[in-house]
């Protein structure tokens, strides 16, 4: 397969309508950052997995130097990632859509709900939970987080996403 076979496959994947089949890129690079960075302790954004997701096919590209789909895909992970890369840049914030960017609990606002998550006990699990703060001078700290799961004690938090819009027609 000659280079330009393998950029013209690679931007006829990526350009093509593939949210149907696998949401949109963003979107899906964002929870893929949230799930490496519960798992990592590590906040992992959604260029991150691009990029790690291009090294995975190089390390299967050495296996298998002449399987042409590490080669399309590898070229393919790479262009979604330098989008979402420049788009961040341009906006400055990462879009809405990465709100599963995990941050140090430490760094949490304490003036609306957000989404928390929690190591559990039990083994190697997160627990994620909408929570607030709750101010209490009784506490350590000066209080607590507040949520359906009475023992918090988070590790990470992100902001939650946004409401999707009302349907039409109702009131």
């Amino acid at each position: 397969m000659k280079r330009g076979e393998i950029l013209d496959t690679a931007k006829e994947y990526v350009t093509k309508d593939r949210a149907s089949t696998h949401g949109d890129a963003e979107a899906n690079f964002g929870l893929i950052a949230a799930y490496w960075s519960a798992h990592l302790n590590k906040n992992i954004r959604s260029h991150d997995v691009a990029v790690m997701m291009t090294l995975l096919k190089l390390a299967r590209a050495k296996s298998n130097p002449a399987h042409a789909d590490n080669w399309i895909d590898g070229c393919g992970y790479l262009a979604c990632g330098g989008e979402i890369a420049a788009a961040h840049q341009a906006g400055g914030e990462p879009t809405q859509r990465e709100y599963g960017a995990w941050k140090p609990i430490e760094t949490a606002p304490k003036d609306r709900p957000i989404l928390l998550l929690t190591w559990e006990d039990c083994g190697p699990y997160y627990t994620r939970d909408v929570a607030w703060w709750e101010d209490d001078e009784t506490y350590d700290g000066g209080g607590f987080w507040s949520g359906p799961l009475s023992t918090l004690d988070p590790s990470f938090w992100t902001d939650l996403p946004e409401n999707p819009p009302e349907p039409e027609g109702e009131e």
